[in-house]
């Protein structure tokens, strides 16, 4: 939720749109990259929680972070970098909460970019 109370959406379309201006025909398949890497994405920082092992958790939500901004979807971005944090001042508090939320995130983002990619929705 933000301040107003109204959910803030997965990601920046506008946003998205603006950074591929005039080759817009590429966005599906730069999101079909992302769908089939964030699984491995997500097994891995996963993992990493799980273990407790704060330099893989690091690295994953460093790498987790950077391919969500390039969709420009701050609510899995900023999640990422918590977990980053965490992993950086190896301080496991709330890092299974955050995960969860991050995963939660991640499937209203990858639902958003599958409707764009596949729906017809690129040119909305």
């Amino acid at each position: 939720m933000t301040e107003n109370g109204h959910t803030q959406p997965p990601f920046d379309r506008d946003l998205l749109f603006a950074n591929f201006h005039g080759i817009e025909d590429m966005i599906p398949e730069i999101i079909e990259c992302f769908l089939l890497a964030i699984p491995k994405l997500t097994l891995a920082l996963e993992s990493a929680v799980k273990s407790k092992n704060f330099e893989a958790i690091q690295i994953s939500a460093h790498t987790m972070k950077g391919a969500v901004s390039n969709f420009y979807a701050e609510p899995s971005k900023k999640l990422a970098l918590q977990l980053e944090k965490i992993g950086r001042e190896k301080v496991i508090a709330d890092a299974d909460e955050l995960f969860r939320l991050l995963c939660l995130e991640l499937t209203k983002l990858t639902k958003a970019l599958r409707d764009i990619a596949h729906d017809g929705a690129l040119y909305e």
